[in-house]
């Protein structure tokens, strides 16, 4: 997107009025973004491994241990996208890990930016499931599901917090994912202006007074080109085997300023 569009973008969205995006839950104590989950490289090459007895009864044992799963219901379909949906919140949860994103939005590193970044690619992904039926729609509210359960994790690890604020803050975080995902939702089908206004309230609440309206179109641009990509994913690499991958994170512009 060219600077001109930026420029346009910006002067739209200063017409709009905003409020703050937390009340409660920004007096929770700052906590700096970790991962729930850990995520392992699995990727081993054994093409030139011989076959030795060792290997062969780890093959049989493998064989054995997916024949009881099969029997167990293991691998139902059901309990199949259950699977794929915990790995496509993991996906959408390690790309919110990315220093990039809250760069590009001047955002801290607290549980609140941590909360809004992952939101934003967690809804990506239900829009694209949303359009794939009863399965579709299974695999999205898993998805949910155990996105509140790392909220509920991360809010824990807080450390000594008052137990009515992070009660209050629950009920905030829950109306605000509501809203967001209206707000996101009008984004879409809107043109770019109506994205980027969302965008800019929602994402770039820290840096309104020096909002780099470059930033701004780039992470428009961002999501314009993850929403298509999502589009030409087959269903079935989504729900079946729980598989996407986020393509690279807008850099942010006004940091290539200052070191110009």
């Amino acid at each position: 997107m060219s600077l001109a569009r930026g420029l346009q973008l910006g002067r739209a969205i200063t017409m709009r009025t905003s409020t703050p995006v937390f009340r409660t839950a920004a007096r929770l104590p700052v906590s700096r973004i970790r991962p729930l989950i850990q995520f392992k490289s699995t990727s081993i090459d054994d093409s030139n491994q011989a076959t030795t007895p060792s290997t062969q009864t780890n093959g049989l044992m493998q064989r054995f241990v997916q024949g009881i799963g099969y029997l167990g219901g293991f691998y139902a379909r059901k309990q199949t996208m259950l699977r794929n949906a915990k790995d496509l919140y993991m996906t959408c949860a390690e790309v919110a890990m990315h220093p990039q994103l809250y760069r590009v939005c001047q955002l801290p590193d607290t549980f609140q930016s941590w909360f809004l970044v992952t939101q934003l690619h967690l809804y990506m992904m239900m829009v694209r499931l949303k359009s794939e039926g009863s399965e579709g729609k299974y695999v999205y509210k898993q998805m949910v599901v155990f996105f509140w359960d790392d909220v509920d994790h991360r809010m824990k690890s807080l450390g000594d917090v008052d137990r009515s604020m992070v009660q209050e803050s629950t009920r905030e975080l829950f109306s605000m994912f509501h809203g967001l995902l209206f707000a996101y939702d009008e984004g879409l089908e809107g043109d770019d202006t109506v994205l980027a206004a969302a965008l800019w309230r929602n994402l770039f609440h820290d840096s309104k007074t020096d909002l780099n309206v470059e930033d701004l179109a780039s992470m428009v641009a961002y999501v314009r080109r993850e929403m298509a990509a999502l589009d030409m994913v087959d269903a079935e690499q989504l729900i079946g085997e729980g598989k996407h991958t986020f393509g690279p994170r807008p850099e942010a512009a006004h940091i290539k300023a200052k070191t110009a």
